[in-house]
C-alpha cells in the first residue's frame, strides 16, 4: 500500500556543485558565504514540494472528510443498533452486514483523524505507533469488507440454489466462525505493514526537515510482489467470485421460465430486494476502491515518473478519500434499497420522538395535577353547598305543607 508521504515522489532540485558549495560555507561557519543568488529560490522550491498540498485542495479534502466521518459514524451505528434491537432483523445476511459496519467504523475512527491531521500539518507528528498501525488497520478494514461481501454472496447463492443445504452450511455457529476467519485472514494479510512502515526524516537539517511515514522495503521488487499479491487475492479474486455468484442468482430469480410464479411469490420478491441491495453494495465497493489500487500500482511501478509528484500530491488524496467514503455509503445504500432497514430506521427515529412526546405529556399532566387541587376542592365545595341548600329548601317545603 503506497503512503501519501512516500519520499520517492519528492524531487529535490539540488545538484552536486550547489551541495558542495553549501557544505564549504558550513565549514567556514557562514552558511551563505559562497552561495549563488539562486540558492534561496531553489530552497524555497524544495520546501514547496516537500510541504506540499495546494491550499484549495486541502480545504476541500478537510470538508469532505468531515462529512464522510459524520455520516459514516451515524449510519453504521444505526445499522448495528437496528440489527441488535429488532429480532426480525437478526438474519444471517444482516450479521455479515453488522460485521461490515464494524470494519467501516474502524476505518472512520482511526484512519480519518490521522489523514486529516496529515493534511492540516504535513509534518508527521503522530509517532511510530500510529505510522505502523494506521496503514495496517486501513488495509485490514478493506480486506474485511471484501471478504465479508464474498461470504454474503456465497451465502445468498447457497440459500437460493440449495435452500435445504443452506440451513446446515450456514448455521449461526458457522456464520460466527466464518466472520472470525474473515478477521484473522484480513489482519494476517497486512502484518508486513507493521514491519515496513516507519517514520523517516527528509531534507537537510540546516535548510529544512520533514518527518514522513513511509514504507521501507528491502527492495522495490519485494514491495511490488506484496502489493500485487494483496490486490489479486483480496480484491480481484473475491470480486470475480461475487460476479459469478450474483450472475447465477439473478438468472434464477429473474428467469422468464418462472416469472409468473415468482411475481406472486412473496419470498422470491424479498430475495430479489435483498440481492439488488447486495449487488449495489458490491458495485459501490468496486467503484470506491478500484481507483485506489490502480494509483498504488502506478506509484509502485513508477509509471510515467515525470508525473509522480503530481499523482502523489493531487491524485492520491482524492482516490484515498473515495475509498474511505465507501465506509459511509453502505448504510445509505441499505436505507434506500432495503425495506427492512428502512422501516427499522424510521421506527427507531419515530419511536424516540414518540417516547419523548409521551414523557413531556406525562410531565405536563403531573404539573397540572399539582396546580389543580385547590380549584377542584373549591368546585366540589361549591357543589356541596348547593346540594345542602337544595336539601334544606325541600325539607322546609315539606314542613310547610
Amino acid at each position: 500500500m503506497a503512503n501519501v508521504n512516500d519520499s520517492a515522489a519528492w524531487v529535490i532540485p539540488l545538484n552536486d556543485s550547489l551541495l558542495e558549495m553549501y557544505n564549504d560555507s558550513l565549514y567556514l561557519h557562514n552558511p551563505f558565504a559562497f552561495l549563488p543568488p539562486q540558492f534561496n529560490d531553489i530552497v524555497q522550491e524544495m520546501r514547496d514540494q516537500v510541504y506540499g498540498y495546494r491550499k484549495p485542495l486541502t480545504m476541500v479534502l478537510i470538508f469532505l472528510y468531515v462529512v464522510v466521518f459524520v455520516l459514516g459514524i451515524m449510519g453504521n451505528v444505526f445499522v448495528i443498533m437496528t440489527v441488535l434491537k429488532y429480532k426480525r432483523m437478526r438474519t444471517l445476511t444482516n450479521m455479515y452486514l453488522v460485521n461490515l459496519a464494524i470494519g467501516d467504523l474502524l476505518v472512520l475512527i482511526f484512519c480519518i483523524p490521522i489523514t486529516l491531521g496529515n493534511y492540516i500539518y504535513t509534518d508527521f507528528i503522530f509517532g511510530t505507533f500510529l505510522c505502523k498501525f494506521t496503514p495496517f488497520l486501513q488495509g485490514s478494514a478493506v480486506a474485511i469488507s471484501s471478504l465479508s461481501l464474498l461470504t454474503i454472496s456465497v451465502n445468498r447463492y447457497v440459500a437460493i440454489h440449495t435452500p435445504l443445504r443452506a440451513k446446515i452450511v450456514f448455521s449461526k455457529r458457522k456464520v460466527c466462525l466464518s466472520i472470525f476467519c474473515v478477521w484473522v485472514i484480513s489482519f494476517g494479510s497486512f502484518i508486513p505493514l507493521l514491519v515496513v512502515n516507519r517514520v523517516s526524516e527528509i531534507g537537510h537539517p540546516q535548510i529544512f526537515q520533514k518527518r514522513i511515514c513511509e514504507e521501507v522495503w528491502l527492495s522495490l521488487k519485494s514491495k511490488q510482489i506484496y502489493n500485487a499479491a494483496i490486490f489479486t487475492t483480496l480484491f480481484v479474486f473475491p470480486l470475480l467470485a461475487m460476479v459469478i455468484c450474483y450472475a447465477r442468482i439473478s438468472c434464477s430469480l429473474w428467469s422468464s421460465k418462472n416469472r409468473e410464479f415468482n411475481q406472486s411469490n412473496r419470498v422470491t420478491q424479498q430475495r430479489r430486494g435483498t440481492v439488488k441491495m447486495l449487488i449495489c453494495v458490491v458495485l459501490l465497493f468496486c467503484i470506491c476502491w478500484l481507483p485506489y489500487y490502480v494509483v498504488n500500482i502506478w506509484i509502485d511501478c513508477n509509471l510515467l515518473s515525470e508525473y509522480s509528484s503530481y499523482i502523489t500530491n493531487n491524485v492520491y488524496p482524492l482516490v484515498q478519500l473515495l475509498g474511505i467514503s465507501n465506509s459511509s455509503i453502505n448504510p445509505i445504500c441499505y436505507c434506500f434499497l432495503s425495506s427492512g432497514f428502512r422501516r427499522s430506521f424510521i421506527l427507531m427515529c419515530c419511536k424516540k420522538k414518540t417516547q419523548r412526546a409521551k414523557r413531556m405529556l406525562r410531565l405536563t399532566k403531573l404539573k397540572l395535577s399539582d396546580e389543580l387541587p385547590d380549584e377542584c376542592t373549591m368546585d366540589t365545595g361549591i357543589m356541596k353547598n348547593h346540594s345542602d341548600e337544595k336539601r334544606v329548601a325541600m325539607t322546609t317545603r315539606s314542613w310547610s305543607t
